[in-house]
């Protein structure tokens, strides 16, 4: 599965390069190309191409993550462009996050191949409303991976944001954040710290929110129910990890929507030890007083 970036949105829009597209606010038709620069977009109404510089897509996908609006004016400050950027954008949800990209791009074979593969709008509507998803969450300083266990949905990134200092606006979010050059643009990792897991509370949640976005995108509109979280520290500090961190962990997990949080320390589970419970959380909402069924001593 594809991260909403500058690199997959432009890969993704490679595959609708010729087809007739249209805005989703007031349904004007455009065509698109794809350049090493940008995308290329070519209204119906005027005929003459205009480039969107990869920056300003990159910016924009990074925005409409933070925002989740399509209204074009909110974007007015990135680019005037953005009503077809949404619209390329919301095919690319639609397709499960960027799922059919390669599909697109060899042969534009659509729907038939994507209810085959289980990505398809109705297929993964269905099933998100009947099951309830458990994310589990890996991080360090260096790496964030994140995946639906039992499915092959799965995202991997460099967990940085580019903050603006001042306004505290973000400008990017993972390996993108590294590219922006702006003044008073910093870079920030929510998992630095010497003494704790978690240097910047704040920030994390944005960071695992916006991969959480991604990973359990609405369907037709609908929101998948809430996800069980499984939260799992990789880089344990020598003195070891207090109960004040493990019980912050949790609540961040609860901030950004998780209905079960659940705090992991050991090695890396498998998906079928996650689905059967077959692990001991160090810290958990809610609390349990015996170990949840399917569990093993």
């Amino acid at each position: 599965m594809g991260l909403l970036t500058a690199d997959s949105l432009l890969r993704f829009a490679s595959g609708l390069e010729g087809e007739r597209l249209t805005t989703m606010a007031r349904g004007a038709a455009f065509t698109l190309r794809v350049r090493p620069a940008g995308i290329e977009i070519t209204p119906e109404s005027s005929g003459e191409a205009r480039l969107v510089p990869r920056e300003k897509v990159g910016r924009v996908c990074a925005e409409f993550q933070r925002l989740r609006s399509t209204k074009p004016g909110d974007y007015q400050a990135i680019t005037f462009d953005a009503s077809y950027l949404l619209a390329v954008i919301d095919l690319y949800e639609r397709d499960a996050g960027g799922f059919l990209a390669d599909t697109y791009a060899a042969g534009r074979k659509r729907v038939p191949e994507a209810r085959a593969a289980g990505g398809g709008a109705s297929f993964g509507l269905l099933r998100g409303l009947a099951t309830r998803p458990t994310v589990y969450v890996c991080f360090t300083p260096d790496r964030l991976s994140m995946r639906v266990a039992g499915t092959d949905r799965r995202l991997e990134n460099v967990p940085l944001l580019a903050i603006e200092a001042v306004t505290q606006r973000i400008y990017a979010i993972g390996g993108d954040a590294r590219e922006v050059s702006r003044p008073h643009v910093e870079l920030c990792n929510p998992f630095q710290s010497d003494r704790t897991l978690v240097g910047d509370v704040d920030a994390a949640g944005v960071m695992l929110l916006y991969h959480l976005t991604i990973l359990l995108p609405p369907r037709l509109g609908i929101r998948i129910r809430k996800p069980d979280l499984l939260l799992h520290p990789l880089h344990v500090q020598p003195g070891g990890v207090t109960t004040f961190e493990l019980q912050g962990l949790v609540e961040l997990g609860r901030v950004i929507g998780g209905r079960r949080v659940e705090v992991y320390l050991g090695e890396p589970l498998t998906d079928d030890r996650i689905l059967a419970h077959r692990y001991e959380p160090a810290r958990s909402y809610p609390v349990t007083t015996s170990p949840p069924r399917g569990a093993r001593g």
